[in-house]
Order: C-alpha cells, then sequence, then structure tokens
C-alpha cells in the first residue's frame, strides 16, 4: 500500500496506475484495478479489526474518488475512462485484441465500482470519526447508484444499454447497487445466463472473485459447486486438468493437445 500511495501521490488528479510500483510510467488508470486503493485497506480492517489501515490510506482513497469525480463528462455520475472490463472473460463477442475486456459494458462497471468505492469511503470516515466526509461520500454514492440503476437496468432487473453477462449482474449484486425487487429480479436473470453457459463460469477478472460470494448469498451454493468441479473450458479444473500448479491469467493459457493458447 505504501508503494500505491507513492505512485498515486505523482498524480495531482489522483490516478492510481495499473501497475504498482508503476515502473514503466504508463500512468494509466481502470477501474476495478485502481479500486484497490479503497479495497485492499477495508478488507484489512474487516479481517483484523485495526483501524491503521484505514487511517493510512483513507486520504489515498478520497484522492481516488476525486480521480472518478474527474473523468464525468457529459454524463451525470458515469465516469469516461479507460478500462480493462472484464478483462479474459471467456468466449466474447469480438474477437482479436479487442476481445480481451470481454462483454460487460464498461460504462456499467466503471460506474459500479465509482458507487461501491464511495460507499466504502464513507463507511471508512465513520469509523475514523469523520462526520462530514461520511455523509459527502454517502451521498455520492447514493446518487451514483441512482443513476446506475436508471442507465443499466429496467424495472425487471435485466441488463439495459448493454449486454447481459454474468459479470453485469454480479457486480449490481455485489455491491447492491438495485432496489431490493429489482435485485431478485436480477438475481434470477444471473441464473439464466449461467444456464445458458451450461452451468460454466462466463467471467473475467473483475466477475470471478464476487461469483462463489453472490451465489452463496443467493443460496445457490450447490450450484456453485457445480461450477467449480467442471472439467470443460471455461473452469478452474480445466486449467488443472491440462496441467496447471498456478492460477493462470487466462483460461485457455494452454492445453496438452495444442500447447499455448488453444483454440477451445
Amino acid at each position: 500500500m505504501q508503494s500505491l500511495r507513492e505512485n498515486q501521490s505523482e498524480h495531482e488528479n489522483g490516478l492510481v496506475p495499473w501497475i504498482v510500483p508503476d515502473v514503466l510510467q504508463i500512468n494509466r488508470a481502470s477501474p476495478g484495478w485502481g479500486d484497490a486503493v479503497v479495497l485492499i485497506p477495508w478488507n484489512i480492517y474487516n479481517i483484523t479489526g485495526d483501524k491503521r489501515v484505514l487511517e493510512e490510506n483513507f486520504e489515498a482513497a478520497k484522492k481516488w474518488i476525486g480521480f472518478y469525480k474527474s473523468k464525468i463528462e457529459d454524463k451525470e455520475f458515469i465516469p469516461k475512462m479507460r478500462s480493462f472490463g472484464d478483462w479474459l472473460q471467456p468466449y466474447p463477442t469480438k474477437t482479436g485484441k479487442g476481445g480481451n475486456s470481454g462483454d460487460t459494458s464498461k460504462e456499467l462497471i466503471t460506474t459500479a465500482y465509482f458507487a461501491h468505492s464511495s460507499l466504502l469511503v464513507s463507511k471508512m470516515a465513520g469509523i475514523l470519526g469523520h462526520s462530514k466526509d461520511e455523509k459527502e461520500y454517502y451521498d455520492l454514492h447514493k446518487n451514483i447508484s441512482g443513476v446506475f440503476r436508471n442507465t443499466f437496468f429496467d424495472k425487471n432487473g435485466k441488463v439495459k444499454n448493454g449486454k447481459e453477462t454474468q459479470t453485469s449482474y454480479l457486480l449490481a449484486i455485489y455491491f447492491d447497487l438495485l432496489k431490493p425487487e429489482t435485485k431478485i429480479k436480477a438475481q434470477k436473470h444471473l441464473l439464466k445466463e449461467i444456464e445458458k453457459a451450461n452451468n460454466h463460469l462466463g467471467t473475467g477478472f473483475l466477475g470471478t472473485p464476487i461469483l462463489p460470494k453472490v451465489l452463496d448469498e443467493m443460496g445457490e451454493i450447490d450450484l456453485m459447486y457445480k461450477i467449480l468441479f467442471k472439467e470443460t473450458y471455461p473452469s478452474w479444473f480445466y486449467s488443472i486438468n491440462q496441467g496447471a500448479t498456478t492460477m493462470w491469467e487466462r483460461w485457455n493459457s494452454y492445453s496438452k493437445a495444442e500447447g499455448i493458447m488453444p483454440k477451445v
């Protein structure tokens, strides 16, 4: 976190670079990646109960929210910024280099993380006794959440203004950005997306970590076990059966039959 804060301090606008330490001096940020400045301290605090990690990173977290705000242009509360998207989602619609970002709307991803991190900064402020910041960032979260709901989901909990993906539903559900009745409907759409994939995951870097958490919350732990123990691509056991001993970057990094980057 110290390296992250040091790299961020090189940018007046609060940018958190893709890589830390930023030895390549790329000077670019992406939602979901830069949010590490908020998510890591928050997760450590929740595990340890040690407020020092919040104290050390609170100002950096606020600056990151400021970076989001600086990227708002014509659409209120929807920052316009570069994004890796749901990186390396399997079976993307686009082929070639453009397919690496997956099919989930980048605007949806950006707005979801903007809302979620704003809420966490508000919670940090409350824990640290900064009541003014607590209210400011909570109000910001509420405003972003309202725009998120109106822009990306219809009254039936279905994605609009973008492609339906597992990750689009996972982010909305896990970050609790929908009204309760709409959230229930969105959960049903998520299950349909998983069914379409024959009970395989269809997630990249952003959707995969929250998939088991959401299904557990929904009472669908048996479904999660089905996904976990799938042996055909894309799955964890596909990688294991191809000789993987660590987590690959891609779901299809290698196969015994075709070697590196097989077509599956």
